[in-house]
């Protein structure tokens, strides 16, 4: 009899892997993020209130956790994190994300919202944001595709079909 892992299990494999191999790699010198934004709960937003340093969000474990680590990690280096937010409400919390980035690292980092919430099951929609987010930051801020890391939806329910693979 065979053995398959479930949707979800093979879901955070991935996220999991794309944390790792960016979070290994120190020579990586990105200049700019594309990350799909997770709805934080209403206790998690009021925990924000309480965030000084990077230590006291690894101690409260919040979806937003995976992309404040690796903007953390690439801070030297990263000029803009271009955010996509879903129409389920994670789209209206891009304010309080970019309060976040800023608390953490200050005004360096420029955070830019996508134009429009997303349908994060939609895979068309999903693949068209992540297009605009690249032209985007290729043609109005002169960032070279390999400078872009994309950073999947940071929880574990994330749909694989955010991961495109070019053949």
């Amino acid at each position: 009899m065979k053995s398959f892992l479930t949707l979800s299990q093979v879901q955070f494999l991935l996220s999991s892997l794309v944390f790792f191999v960016v979070w290994i790699s120190d020579e990586l010198k990105p200049k700019a993020v594309i990350i799909f934004l997770s709805l934080l709960k209403e206790k998690d937003l009021r925990c924000l209130n309480n965030i000084g340093n990077l230590e006291e969000l690894r101690n409260i474990k919040i979806p937003w956790q995976m992309p404040i680590e690796i903007i953390g990690k690439y801070k030297d280096s990263l000029k803009y994190v271009y955010v996509i937010g879903s129409e389920n409400g994670s789209y209206a919390q891009i304010g309080k994300f970019k309060d976040l980035v800023e608390s953490l690292f200050g005004n360096s980092i420029d955070i830019i919202p996508h134009k429009d919430p997303v349908d994060f099951e939609d895979l068309e929609e999903n693949l068209e944001a992540i297009e605009k987010a690249y032209e985007r930051l290729k043609n109005e801020k002169n960032i070279n595709e390999h400078d872009i890391i994309l950073i999947p939806q940071e929880d574990r329910k994330f749909k694989a079909q955010q991961f495109h693979f070019h053949h």
